[in-house]
């Protein structure tokens, strides 16, 4: 068959084949340059060139920049993204905007990161009404707040996923951090100015968003009051930025029906001066997928009695409470958080359905218990009885797990090992049981091949 027979197909057929491609991530610039009539077809089709991204690799430094901020300078400065605001007409555009710390030292010396922040200002943000999805990317706030702020009094009536990240490589552990940054008046969502934030404001100026993320970002949480989300995630929040638990409690009731997905990793309500309800339940009928990242103990044992999740089948924990400096000012404070641990384990236990769980995950692990439990465990299986002592608290979650068909263990220390491998007798004489009964995948990531090998021949044993 000659090669251009592909040129003879219908352009329909054609144009599906041009869709799969896009679909699949790739991008339809080369499809475009191949002839005459495959550029035809690319270019009149403008939901090929919906994904816009600017970045440092965006700015042209050829262009030589006056005082003055116009359109045109912008077009000139950034000629891709231009193109593609163009080609994509009216159809929705996913946006994803790049400010760091690279895009300071510009390639171009007369170009200031200030100078660059407002020209892609003025570029996309008459834009605003079709954005889909908003990813804004940036190592330091000013430039997220400017963004912000641009956006306060705009309606994106198509706007379905917003994301917000700061990060800084020079911070080394920001994401592992609660940085105590200054909080700033402008807020990621802000009302209009001189008009009160409400639910009903924000299903006005975005009623189509179901996906929201914040991460390692300064908020006013009291502006912040989106309904209908389908996913949230809060990461990294800094210390004195986190939401109370009310500004909590009234973010999700806002979802309460529609939430699916929520991560609260470092970002979870902390207030030392003041305690946090453990009787006042909030409950996420419809929620599939938690993820915690725990850096205060304490704060998690108050979210796991208050937050009920009937429907939950995929949790993932994170203890980051070893990078807290707090953990390790002293001996009674690493007990402290030892203690508080195992109460948050056991009220996970105690409130949540862990025996319909099908994914587990589980990063840096500690398990809280000593060896002589392990020890004594072990000889009441060998001797064939019931266990004489409590089994450790890991135990007992990884045997709640019934339904528990994929587990992912993260740099787990030996207790934890130790933990998902024993086994117990349940009844005198009878041979004995090893928890997660119903696995099918066990996936384990650890640099301490000590322990990973004493895991693995504990395991053959059993076998």
């Amino acid at each position: 068959m000659p090669s251009s027979s592909i040129l003879l197909m219908p352009p329909e057929l054609q144009l599906e084949i041009f869709h799969a491609v896009h679909e699949a991530g790739d991008e339809l610039l080369p499809v475009s340059q191949v002839c005459k009539l495959w550029r035809e077809l690319s270019l009149n089709t403008s939901t090929f060139w919906t994904h816009i991204s600017v970045d440092i690799s965006s700015i042209d430094p050829a262009v030589l920049l006056d005082n003055s901020f116009s359109m045109d300078v912008c077009c000139k400065l950034f000629p891709w993204a231009t193109t593609l605001l163009h080609r994509s007409g009216s159809q929705p555009i996913d946006v994803s905007v790049e400010l760091q710390s690279e895009i300071y030292n510009s390639p171009s010396p007369i170009i200031r990161w200030t100078t660059v922040a407002m020209l892609m200002l003025q570029l996309i943000i008459p834009h605003a009404i079709r954005f889909r999805r908003l990813e804004l990317v940036s190592d330091t706030w000013d430039p997220i707040r400017a963004f912000s702020a641009s956006l306060f009094d705009l309606r994106m009536p198509m706007l379905e996923e917003w994301d917000v990240t700061m990060e800084n490589s020079n911070l080394g552990l920001l994401s592992h951090s609660d940085l105590l940054l200054p909080l700033s008046d402008a807020a990621v969502l802000q009302s209009p100015v001189g008009i009160n934030p409400s639910v009903d404001l924000h299903q006005a100026l975005y009623p189509k968003l179901a996906h929201l993320s914040l991460s390692a970002v300064a908020h006013n949480w009291a502006q912040l009051l989106p309904r209908s989300l389908v996913t949230l995630n809060l990461s990294n929040l800094p210390l004195n930025s986190r939401p109370t638990y009310e500004e909590l409690r009234t973010l999700l009731l806002g979802s309460q029906m529609t939430l699916m997905s929520l991560t609260l990793s470092a970002s979870a309500p902390y207030q030392s001066d003041q305690p946090i309800p453990d009787d006042d339940k909030l409950t996420l009928p419809n929620l599939r997928t938690l993820s915690l990242g725990i850096t205060f103990a304490e704060a998690a044992m108050a979210l796991a009695t208050y937050l009920d999740v009937p429907a939950l089948n995929c949790l993932e924990i994170h203890d980051m409470t070893h990078k807290n400096e707090r953990t390790w000012a002293s001996e009674e404070n690493h007990a402290t958080n030892n203690l508080h641990m195992y109460h948050f384990y056991l009220k996970v236990l105690l409130n949540w359905p862990m025996q319909q769980l099908t994914h587990l995950t589980l990063r840096s692990p500690c398990c809280p218990q000593d060896q002589d439990t392990f020890s004594a465990l072990k000889c009441d299986f060998e001797a064939g009885r019931q266990p004489t002592h409590p089994p450790p608290i890991f135990s007992s979650l990884f045997f709640h797990c019934t339904s528990l068909k994929n587990l992912r263990l993260v740099d787990p220390d030996l207790n934890t090992f130790m933990a998902f491998n024993l086994a117990v007798v349940v009844r005198d004489g009878q041979p004995g049981i090893l928890p997660c009964s119903a696995l099918d995948f066990l996936h384990i990531e650890t640099q301490n091949h000590w322990d990973l090998t004493q895991f693995l021949g504990q395991m053959t044993v059993h076998t």
